[in-house]
């Protein structure tokens, strides 16, 4: 009975069973794709496992963003490399000076002095990521202080020191004049 019903379903409802069909095999190898560049990304399995599409996708631009800054920075042309890092970092703080906690939109600024140094392991096992030979793993390695508000304490700016703002993908928004003088030194 199940058949002859199957001969008298109209063509049209045959070809929305079939496109069905092609779309949730589509969905799965999609999956399957997020799966496999989520873990490509260096984070644990806890974090990795609970990651949305969306998230994989941002995770990775970030991660791909991070490595060509730091191939373009510390490049060939730097053979001996420093491992010491001293810098400043501006992030969002989701906890009160009281100890509580407070969503995203109503967090604070603060300003990190970061120190530590860069950490390379070249011996682990090679690893091909699309068809490229990944380079060693190399980590920063930091301790970061906050630094109290700028009104609370005004120390003059260094000679070798210049401020600069950057957008979420790293290029520079603003740079003080400071810069150009500092660069034409170091060269």
């Amino acid at each position: 009975m199940a058949s002859e019903k199957d001969k008298k379903r109209h063509p049209s409802e045959r070809r929305k069973e079939k496109s069905r069909d092609a779309a949730r095999c589509r969905r799965s190898k999609e999956t399957e794709v997020f799966y496999e560049l989520a873990h490509q990304l260096p984070l644990p399995h806890s974090i990795r496992s609970h990651l949305d599409k969306a998230s994989i996708i941002r995770l990775a631009i970030s991660f791909l963003r991070t490595r060509k800054l730091l191939s373009s920075v510390y490049g060939k042309k730097h053979k001996e490399l420093s491992t010491e890092r001293d810098f400043f970092m501006r992030m969002k703080c989701t906890v009160t000076n009281r100890g509580r906690t407070v969503n995203l939109k109503s967090a604070s600024w603060k300003v990190l002095h970061c120190t530590g140094h860069l950490k390379v392991y070249p011996s682990r096992p090679p690893h091909v990521l699309c068809g490229f030979a990944e380079p060693p793993l190399t980590c920063l390695v930091v301790l970061c202080e906050p630094i109290p508000p700028a009104s609370s304490m005004d120390p003059p700016i260094e000679s070798k020191t210049f401020i600069s703002r950057h957008s979420m993908d790293l290029k520079f928004t603003y740079c003080d004049e400071r810069h150009v003088a500092l660069y034409n030194s170091s060269n």
